[in-house]
């Protein structure tokens, strides 16, 4: 991919584009022996004649606008995590069957789940930084596994008591102590997450977060919950993914640049 490579994600330009195709699935099932009410021409928009400084449009298909909520963790709405997914999601190596790999050191992050200490540790590579040239650390992992609890977000939907396995969440989460017991930071790349009990589910994800935040937008977001929806977290998050969201026009589309520190060799 070229240096300048850049997406246009867009939720109005997509219908032509998917009715198109539901046409021509149809035309294939019945033998050309009826037609579509009507057809829709399509076309391809490479943005200029070179790869060099090109843009490649994708469109969404749906009904409602984009929210403008681009948090891979707390997004509301299907429409703008197919925005996140592509460009911004990703860390963990996953098998055939979307479950968590272990110890495959080509990912982004490494996972190593050892069940009779019932650990989860969770390795980082030392060549994963985020959009902005810093490290992604430890303290970014612990930082995100504190929103996720904070008794002070009181309008998070992703909270469940599946994080409750997690040592120490659910006090943190209720209030009663100020940070979480069984989520320590080993070195500045890894982190060790203690769990009370260990289900095949954290294969898949439960109990366990597949993605993570920036711990400066954290602390920053984390002054005013009110203001939550409206927070750089949301609206420009720091990515560590092969693109970072740059610019969006609100509920339409969002401009995604090529993130210049990712390392384009990582397998997830």
């Amino acid at each position: 991919m070229k240096k300048n490579m850049m997406k246009v994600f867009s939720s109005t330009v997509a219908l032509s584009l998917v009715l198109t195709g539901c046409s021509t699935n149809q035309n294939k099932k019945t033998r050309n022996e009826t037609k579509p009410a009507v057809e829709f021409k399509t076309f391809v928009d490479n943005g200029g004649n070179t790869i060099n400084n090109a843009h490649l449009k994708i469109g969404i298909l749906s009904a409602d606008p984009l929210t403008g909520m681009f948090n891979p963790i707390f997004f509301l709405q299907a429409t703008d995590y197919y925005v996140m997914r592509d460009t911004m999601l990703y860390t963990f190596a996953l098998d055939k069957d979307y479950r968590l790999k272990q110890d495959d050191s080509n990912a982004p992050a490494k996972f190593h789940l050892d069940k009779d200490k019932k650990e989860a540790t969770v390795t980082l590579r030392s060549d994963l930084k985020w959009n902005n040239g810093q490290d992604v650390t430890a303290d970014d992992i612990v930082a995100t596994y504190h929103l996720m609890g904070n008794p002070k977000y009181v309008e998070n939907i992703r909270y469940s008591e599946d994080y409750e396995v997690i040592e120490g969440m659910k006090e943190y989460h209720n209030g009663k102590v100020d940070s979480i017991s069984g989520i320590t930071k080993k070195d500045n790349k890894t982190v060790v997450i203690k769990y009370t009990e260990v289900k095949p589910s954290i294969l898949w994800g439960t109990g366990f977060l597949t993605v993570f935040l920036n711990k400066d937008q954290i602390a920053e977001t984390s002054k005013d919950f009110g203001k939550f929806s409206g927070a750089e977290l949301n609206t420009k998050p720091l990515s560590y993914g092969p693109y970072y969201l740059d610019k969006q026009v609100n509920g339409e589309s969002v401009l995604a640049k090529q993130n210049p520190y990712y390392n384009p060799e990582f397998i997830t």
